[in-house]
């Protein structure tokens, strides 16, 4: 899978390989190839956090959370509704892509794309390595 320049991500270039023994990520930053590679047997962690995660994620100091459960409006840890201008904001970062972890190296890479084309595409890695 090749992942071209696309607008709001970081690398201009990656090259992802999945098989079922290896994930290999080259990337090209600033004129400089990277290359790594992590065994599947050695691949501890592979998620890809979706931006409802990571605003639940969210804690402030003396704020209490509440659970509202899911009522489809983005909301504050103590259940007030999120601000426009803080989701508006989220959705320019775009999303924080997919990490993979070994106990000798961690690579993020598919920074920047939606949300639907990130979770594709974890969906496919997973099944590939599965």
């Amino acid at each position: 899978m090749i992942l071209g320049k696309k607008v709001g991500m970081k690398t201009p270039f990656e090259v992802i390989t999945v098989t079922e023994t290896n994930l290999r990520v080259e990337a090209l930053r600033h004129g400089k190839q990277t290359t790594v590679e992590i065994p599947v047997s050695e691949l501890e962690d592979l998620v890809a956090p979706s931006r409802q995660e990571i605003m639940d994620a969210v804690t402030y100091p003396g704020m209490k959370n509440v659970s509202l459960g899911r009522t489809g409006i983005a909301r504050m840890p103590d259940g007030r509704p999120m601000p426009r201008f803080l989701l508006a904001l989220m959705k320019m970062a775009g999303s924080r892509g997919i990490i993979a972890r070994s106990d000798n190296v961690d690579v993020e890479f598919a920074r920047g794309l939606d949300d639907a084309e990130v979770a594709w595409l974890f969906a496919l890695i997973k099944k590939t390595i599965s």
